[in-house]
């Protein structure tokens, strides 16, 4: 009995000591699979957050596509005449167009038949036309060469002529301004100008009678045109400047280059004349 005791006490005790390991070991399994669960949870929960939010956003678009949808039926309800209408008119026109398309594709041809015969036109062309080129830049060359070499040659030639176009230029001024010199003398030789010829004026006081200043002698026109409105205007004074005679002796007209005879007695009272002068007046017209 003494023996067996402490045998009992010890297998109690190996049990509670294993019983304590398989708790610890049980909470740690616990602990360590909630600490691996609860991510896997929140990731889940969320994965489920954004599911129900992409299933909120496509309930959404939906709904928006249906009102969009009843939008666009609703346009074609209201324009199904119209698009009846442009049916129809494509119909009746689509036979028009296709004529239309047909006859400029036969332009298109047409013209691209044009620019090949062009082409081989050139093709056949070309060679001749730059062989003429080239001979025309040959001939620009020569001549160019000429002219380099002449120029100093003409333009000399040039500025001798400019020179000697100045000196006529100069002589025909001096010409001109003679010739208007002349002309100017011939005007005045022939227009009509009076002159005294043995002209001649004496104080007549006779004892009995009224007394007068004689004038008499020629007056002559040495112009060739003819003297219109000849007269010979008379004014003679008194002592003290007084006025005795202011008169004129009527000549007429006077024919170019010929003369009048004058005689002429312009009458006056008072005292003897103490000076007096005679002019002669006309007109060219």
């Amino acid at each position: 009995m003494s023996e067996t005791k402490p045998k009992k006490m010890v297998g109690r005790s190996v049990a509670v000591a294993l019983g304590a390991i398989c708790i610890v070991l049980v909470v740690v399994g616990l602990v360590g699979a909630v600490a691996y669960v609860m991510p896997t949870l929140n990731d889940k929960d969320n994965t489920i957050s954004s599911l129900n939010l992409s299933i909120s956003q496509s309930n959404t678009n939906n709904t928006n596509l249906q009102n969009q949808n009843n939008q666009l039926q609703a346009w074609l309800d209201g324009n199904k005449t119209l698009l009846n209408q442009t049916e129809i008119w494509l119909d009746d026109n689509i036979t028009y167009y296709n004529s239309q398309i047909s006859s400029l594709n036969s332009q298109v041809a047409n013209l691209q038949n044009q620019k090949n015969q062009l082409q081989t036109w050139l093709s056949d062309n070309i060679t001749d036309y730059e062989t003429r080129i080239s001979s025309l830049n040959t001939q620009i060359n020569r001549l160019q060469t000429w002219l380099n070499g002449n120029i100093t040659s003409y333009t000399s030639q040039i500025n001798s002529l400019n020179s000697q176009i100045s000196n006529l230029q100069n002589q025909i001024s001096s010409l001109n301004a003679q010739i208007t010199n002349l002309q100017s003398q011939i005007a005045d030789l022939q227009a009509p100008k009076l002159i005294k010829v043995n002209l001649k004026s004496d104080d007549n006081r006779p004892f009995l009678g009224t007394y007068y200043l004689h004038v008499y002698g020629e007056v002559c026109n040495v112009g060739s045109n003819i003297a219109y409105n000849c007269k010979i205007h008379v004014t003679a004074y008194q002592s003290g400047g007084v006025v005795a005679i202011d008169t004129d002796i009527i000549l007429g007209t006077i024919g170019g280059e010929s003369w009048v005879s004058v005689d002429g007695s312009p009458t006056y009272s008072g005292t003897s004349l103490t000076s007096w002068t005679i002019t002669l007046q006309w007109t060219s017209s």
